[in-house]
C-alpha cells in the first residue's frame, strides 16, 4: 500500500466531502431527480430483474425514487448491510418501513437475512462514492466494503453504475490494485 496514494485519497475525500456537505437539500433533491430520470430510461436498468441499491446518506443521490420505480416494474430490490465479518451482506427490500439506522449512520433493512446475489443474470448494482473519474474509478470512504463486493460482481454480467453529482467527478481518482472500476457513472448531467 503506497503511502502517497493513501495520502492522495485522504485529501481527495476531504475536498469532495466538504463540497458534498455544502449542497443544499433542495439542490440535492433536484439533482437526484435528474439522475433518477436518466436511470429509469436506461435499457439495462429497464431489463434487469434485480436492482441492488445503496440506501443514501443525507448528502448522497437519493435512490428512493429508483427503488419505488423498480418495485412498480416488479423488480426485486436488494440492499446492502454490513456483516460482522466486515463484508457486505444483501437483503431483499420490499417496504420502506423495514428500514433502521445502523453503523456509520447508514440505513439498512431490519431483516438482515443474507440473500445470495445472482451474478449470472443481467442485474444492476447502484454504487455510492465520494469521488469518481472519467475512467469510472471510484473513491469510497476507505473501508473496502464496496471494493470487496464489486470484485465479485463487476467482473460478471452484472452492470455496476456509480451514482454521484457532477462536482464529484474529478480528473483522476488515485487507484490501487484492489480498487474496482465501474461499468458506468451517472450524474445529473447523464451517463459517463
Amino acid at each position: 500500500m503506497s503511502l502517497s496514494i493513501q495520502t492522495e485519497k485522504k485529501q481527495l475525500r476531504a475536498t469532495v466531502l466538504q463540497q458534498r456537505n455544502a449542497i443544499s437539500p433542495l439542490s440535492r433533491q433536484e439533482k437526484s431527480w435528474k439522475i433518477a430520470q436518466f436511470l429509469l430510461e436506461f435499457d439495462l436498468f429497464r431489463t434487469a430483474s434485480v436492482i441492488h441499491s445503496f440506501l443514501p446518506l443525507p448528502q448522497e443521490p437519493d435512490t428512493f425514487p429508483m427503488i419505488r420505480y423498480s418495485w412498480s416494474l416488479g423488480k426485486r430490490v436488494m440492499i446492502p448491510y454490513i456483516k460482522e465479518s466486515g463484508v457486505l451482506g444483501h437483503s431483499l427490500f420490499e417496504h420502506f418501513d423495514e428500514l433502521q439506522q445502523k453503523q456509520f449512520g447508514i440505513w439498512e433493512g431490519k431483516k438482515t437475512q443474507n440473500q445470495s446475489m445472482d451474478f449470472n443474470n443481467r442485474n444492476v448494482v447502484l454504487v455510492p462514492g465520494i469521488a469518481f473519474d472519467a475512467q469510472k474509478n471510484r473513491l469510497g470512504f476507505g473501508k473496502g466494503y464496496y471494493d470487496r463486493f464489486l470484485a465479485q460482481c463487476c467482473s460478471s454480467s452484472v452492470c455496476c453504475i456509480g451514482l454521484g453529482f457532477e462536482y464529484q467527478i474529478v480528473s483522476d481518482v488515485p487507484v490501487e490494485k484492489h480498487d474496482i472500476s465501474l461499468d458506468y457513472l451517472l450524474t445529473e448531467a447523464g451517463f459517463i
